[in-house]
C-alpha cells in the first residue's frame, strides 16, 4: 500500500511539472526567448523620436561614463560595449545629432542621423525607437554616434516607409 501511495504521489508531481511547462511554454511569443514589449498606442511619433533622440544627447553629456549612460537600456551590454568602442567619454559628440530622416519600421521609428565624434570621426547611423506596454518611448540603440543601421523587420516583407518632408541636408 505504501509504494502505491508513492507511485501516486510522483505521478501526479510529474503531471502537474508536465502542465505548468506547457502553460508556461504557450504564453511566450513564438521567435523570442523573453517577450517583446508591445503597445496598443503603436509606433512612436517623429515628435516623440526626436525628443528622445535630445534627452539622449543630454544624457550622453551628463553621464560620468558608460555605466551611467547605459543604466536603463534594455541591451546594457551592447550600450557599454559601443560606447567604449566609440572612444568613451571621450567619443560623446560635442554638437547634436543632424537628423537626415524618419521612418517607421515595424514597431520602430527609426530616425537616421549623422554628426562628428567628439574624437573627430564622422558618423552616419539609425536611432530606432519603440513604444513600451507602458507606453513610455525607449531607445533600442542609445550609442546614437555608433555607426549602425537598424535591421529590424518589417511585417510581411513591406519595405519601410520613409516620411515624405522629412528628409533633412546630409552631413
Amino acid at each position: 500500500m505504501v509504494k502505491r501511495s508513492r507511485l501516486l504521489v510522483t505521478a501526479s508531481v510529474v503531471g502537474l511539472g508536465l502542465v505548468v511547462a506547457v502553460v508556461i511554454a504557450a504564453a511566450r511569443p513564438s521567435g523570442y526567448a523573453t517577450p517583446r514589449p508591445t503597445s496598443a498606442a503603436g509606433v512612436p511619433s517623429d515628435a516623440e523620436a526626436r525628443a528622445l533622440l535630445t534627452q539622449t544627447y543630454d544624457s550622453a553629456h551628463t553621464a560620468a561614463d558608460a555605466l551611467a549612460f547605459c543604466a536603463s537600456s534594455e541591451a546594457r551590454g551592447v550600450c557599454i560595449n559601443q560606447y567604449n568602442s566609440e572612444g568613451g567619454r571621450a567619443g560623446v559628440p560635442t554638437a547634436p545629432p543632424t537628423i537626415l530622416s524618419s521612418r517607421v519600421q515595424g514597431p520602430s521609428r527609426v530616425l537616421t542621423v549623422c554628426g562628428t565624434t567628439g574624437t573627430g570621426k564622422t558618423y552616419r547611423a539609425d536611432f530606432p525607437v519603440e513604444r513600451s506596454r507602458q507606453n513610455q518611448t525607449y531607445a533600442l540603440l542609445e550609442v546614437f554616434w555608433y555607426s549602425k543601421t537598424f535591421s529590424g523587420t518589417v511585417p510581411d516583407g513591406q519595405p519601410a516607409q520613409v516620411s515624405p518632408g522629412q528628409q533633412a541636408f546630409s552631413c
